[in-house]
């Protein structure tokens, strides 16, 4: 099963960014998640962005299970 972490964050022209990370540890807490999200706001100058990220609006861990059918 892949899990992956999605943050979403708006910026100074309150456009929405998507920032996803994957190979998160099993047991992330949401504590954990939101204190991340506030380092990246705290370094968005890292970001090659159109404009500053400004906010968090929300996070969420997508579960995907892959089934491999063929590989040749």
């Amino acid at each position: 099963m892949e899990k992956k972490l999605i943050m979403r964050f708006k910026d100074n022209l309150d456009k929405k960014v998507a920032i996803t990370i994957t190979e998160i540890k099993e047991n992330i807490t949401e504590e954990e998640v939101t204190d991340l999200m506030d380092v990246i706001l705290s370094k968005h100058q890292v970001f090659d962005l159109k404009a500053p990220l400004a906010a968090k609006v929300s996070a969420e861990i997508e579960d995907k299970t892959v089934n491999e059918i063929y590989t040749a």
